[in-house]
């Protein structure tokens, strides 16, 4: 800024580096960072402090907008637009607080893809895919590939009453978005393609070579490898630890954070985090979206809604196998951080549901309590 220049080789590191691919990661395109420059250096850490607070209101404030075009009503979005913004996701990720402004454009994104496939106005998703990119363009490629399966399937289950146009607009807006950002995105993914998370990042590796030597298998064997590689999780114990307290099954990582919340930035209840795990993250939405999704499903069971447990089915078998923490991540490695998505549908969902919930008959709460009590109960026991 005072100077007028910026240098796209920065030289502060041994031989130097990209400037905008090294760095763009932490903070320096991001537009939610940006204004932290005009205050002295030393009032960086209270600067930071106050942007975290307005990226929490900033996620509400979006995440509303985003209901509200759904046709949530005015004080039910509100609200759940604030469960959004305080969620258990958000919450984890305080300590890498440069994720809380992907909270923040997520709905954006959606909200544009609503707009694309209903009014065939393509503006508000390029725009958005492009801030994404300044902002985390790590995110860009996880949310570009969420984008998809979520446009694909708000497709179908509009069909027939969408044109097919809208897929080639839909196309054309991914494209631009992405290129909207391209001064970030290319220089970042020359640097990210050659760092250790991807040059040593083997699962894809085994995938192409299972599929590379299909023809020496047998038909069974190579559904059984398949299966296996996609399904079965390798297990984690924090170094340091005797092993009578090493957590070690990944597959239970879902059901625990969606029943318990965040205790601390980078720490989730029940688990043990003394050493980082990329595959923790949190499905926490506190009680009453909890307790609301049981009835949620009724409801959909009683409209025929076979496109809501196909959804539900696909979160599912997501959640709890390997596969789609590393497809979701670029195959670097297995993050749990794509869980937004989760977070972000579970409360658009019993928003939609919440008013015929309210024409049903009571009871249905106390199941749903009843069984969620012993879902947490069976969850402590793992």
């Amino acid at each position: 800024i005072k100077t007028g220049e910026f240098p796209l080789w920065d030289s502060n590191t041994f031989l130097g580096v990209n400037n905008i691919g090294s760095n763009s990661f932490y903070y320096s395109m991001n537009p939610f960072f940006l204004p932290i420059l005009i205050f002295p250096r030393e009032l960086i850490p209270q600067g930071i402090s106050i942007l975290m607070i307005g990226k929490f209101v900033l996620a509400a404030v979006t995440m509303r907008l985003y209901l509200k075009y759904m046709g949530i009503a005015e004080k039910e979005a509100r609200f759940f637009a604030i469960v959004y913004a305080f969620s258990g996701w958000n919450a984890y990720y305080l300590w890498f607080n440069h994720f809380m402004e992907v909270a923040v454009i997520f709905p954006f994104i959606f909200l544009g893809i609503e707009k694309l496939i209903k009014e065939k106005k393509m503006l508000t998703l390029i725009l958005s895919l492009g801030l994404m990119g300044f902002a985390n363009f790590f995110f860009l490629m996880t949310v570009g590939v969420l984008g998809v399966l979520y446009a694909g399937f708000r497709y179908f289950q509009k069909l027939p009453k969408v044109e097919p146009s809208v897929i080639g607009l839909g196309i054309v807006a991914f494209a631009l978005g992405m290129l909207l950002s391209s001064v970030v995105l290319f220089p970042s993914l020359v640097i990210a393609l050659g760092s250790d998370r991807a040059t040593d990042a083997t699962y894809l590796e085994k995938l192409l070579n299972l599929f590379k030597n299909v023809s020496s298998l047998s038909l069974k064997e190579q559904r059984r490898q398949i299966w296996h590689l996609i399904t079965k999780w390798e297990p984690y114990t924090a170094e340091g630890t005797p092993p009578s307290t090493q957590y070690s099954h990944k597959k239970f990582y879902p059901l625990i954070s969606y029943y318990f919340p965040v205790l601390s930035n980078r720490s989730v209840a029940l688990l043990n985090t003394s050493n980082y795990d990329n595959t923790i993250s949190s499905l926490f939405s506190f009680s009453p979206v909890i307790i609301l999704l049981i009835p949620s499903l009724f409801i959909s069971a009683k409209k025929k809604k076979v496109s809501h447990f196909i959804a539900l089915a696909f979160f599912l078998f997501a959640l709890f196998t390997p596969f789609f923490y590393h497809a979701f991540h670029g195959f670097t490695k297995d993050y749990g951080r794509w869980q937004l998505i989760v977070t972000f549908s579970l409360i658009t969902y019993v928003a939609m549901s919440l008013p015929a919930i309210k024409d049903e008959k009571p009871y249905l709460l106390d199941i749903s309590i009843i069984f969620n009590l012993i879902m947490m109960g069976i969850t402590a026991k793992i």
